[in-house]
């Protein structure tokens, strides 16, 4: 049985040029703001959530509800948190090796090119509106499975999905993470 869940959004395929005006603007409007890399890469990440930074975007609304109902599709019952961001970028900036500590991770194919991503023992082939839902812990890496340059940037939204069981101890504080809000 595989560890992971693929499910297909029809809003997203029929949306996409929307999304990606709406993301391809958020993402220029924190880079103004100082928020160079919106990605994992240098863990700017942590300082945003693109729901947030997206606002009032119908097309990110709808995205919203969605990664709503497949979490609780997945995780039933308890308190969830989502930190999410956008993956933007060229086929040289594509994100190495690395895994997500949040019990859930998952992501959402905008415009993502001719990539995959490659986790330890399977890959993903990504397709538009593809949103993959799968534990927090396995590595992965973003592949571009030719040699053509993009025509543009490769938009992706990522995800992590925290339960309590991610926030333990007598005294819990807030994080350092300001893109952790809650989700359900």
């Amino acid at each position: 049985m595989q560890p992971y869940k693929l499910y297909q959004s029809q809003y997203i395929v029929d949306n996409k040029e929307g999304f990606v005006r709406d993301l391809s603007h958020s993402a220029k409007s924190m880079y103004q703001y100082g928020i160079f890399d919106t990605s994992l890469k240098y863990g700017s990440y942590t300082q945003y959530n693109i729901f947030g930074v997206s606002s009032p975007s119908v097309h990110m609304y709808h995205l919203f509800q969605e990664i709503r109902d497949i979490a609780r599709e997945n995780i039933p019952t308890g308190k969830l948190w989502i930190q999410s961001w956008i993956n933007h970028h060229y086929e040289n900036e594509l994100l190495d090796w690395h895994n997500h500590s949040g019990s859930w991770h998952g992501y959402v194919a905008i415009e993502p090119w001719n990539t995959v991503t490659e986790f330890e023992d399977f890959v993903v082939e990504n397709k538009v509106g593809q949103i993959y839902w799968g534990p927090g812990g396995l590595r992965h890496r973003v592949v571009a499975m030719d040699d053509y340059p993009f025509p543009d940037k490769r938009i992706t939204v990522a995800f992590d999905i925290m339960t309590e069981a991610d926030f333990t101890g007598d005294d819990i504080l807030p994080t350092h993470n300001f893109g952790c809000i809650p989700l359900l």
